[in-house]
């Protein structure tokens, strides 16, 4: 069964009636949809159960449906300001004109929708500039200690992290929040591995460059500890 709403649709436009007008089969179009249907033709057929009639018929305008819309509209902006004065903050629960959080969909009063979020956000602006910060070391550590070698991968991981963390969206409540922290520990992990990587790199390369002055260090190291002994 059809919604009031609904039955208060055009066929055609399928918006609320703007200027209903009663076809001689008794279906009500919009005046405009009429119009548009019936540009250069000299006979119309109806949409709904094809019955035809002369183009040039004056349509009466279905005066009932017309009320019926004014009505439903008149309801509709007494609902909204309704909801608007009487419902409750999400934040403090008092009860006044509220506004929609574009991010986490709840309403909040005008004082409340001002500071909506600024813990959270502040907390997730240190996390990404520390993480930034992380991956700018990084960089240069990788273009420093590695630039005789092909460091393209290890670039690119860092260049993807940095872009990641650019450009995404601050949260604005706990669980937004909570989901971005996941997102940053996944983040922490990759750079942490990156380092090791770097680490591991930079050693590989020092035991290739420099066989002959570490062992000598490691004798010396291990006579060092039977000297102790």
């Amino acid at each position: 069964m059809p919604s009031f709403e609904e039955t208060l649709t055009c066929p055609i436009c399928m918006d609320l009636f703007d200027d209903p007008r009663l076809l001689p089969c008794s279906h009500t179009f919009c005046c405009k949809c009429v119009h548009s249907i019936a540009h250069n033709r000299s006979f119309l057929t109806c949409p709904l159960c094809r019955y035809r009639f002369v183009v040039g018929q004056i349509l009466p305008i279905n005066r009932i449906v017309l009320s019926l819309v004014e009505q439903f509209r008149q309801e509709q902006l007494e609902e909204n300001r309704s909801m608007n004065i009487n419902a409750k903050c999400y934040d403090c629960k008092s009860y006044q004109k509220l506004e929609l959080c574009c991010h986490c969909d709840i309403l909040l009063c005008n004082k409340c929708h001002n500071r909506h979020g600024m813990d959270w956000k502040a907390r997730d602006y240190r996390t990404n500039n520390l993480l930034l910060s992380k991956v700018t070391w990084l960089k240069f550590q990788v273009n420093f200690k590695l630039r005789h070698e092909k460091t393209s991968i290890l670039n690119e991981r860092l260049h993807d992290i940095e872009y990641k963390l650019r450009n995404y969206r601050h949260p604005c409540n706990r669980q937004q929040y909570h989901e971005n922290k996941r997102q940053m520990e996944t983040i922490t992990n990759d750079l942490r591995h990156i380092d090791m990587q770097l680490k591991e790199k930079v050693v590989q390369n020092i035991n290739i460059q420099s066989p002959i002055c570490i062992t000598p260090l490691s004798a010396a190291s291990s006579g060092y500890g039977s000297d102790m002994n």
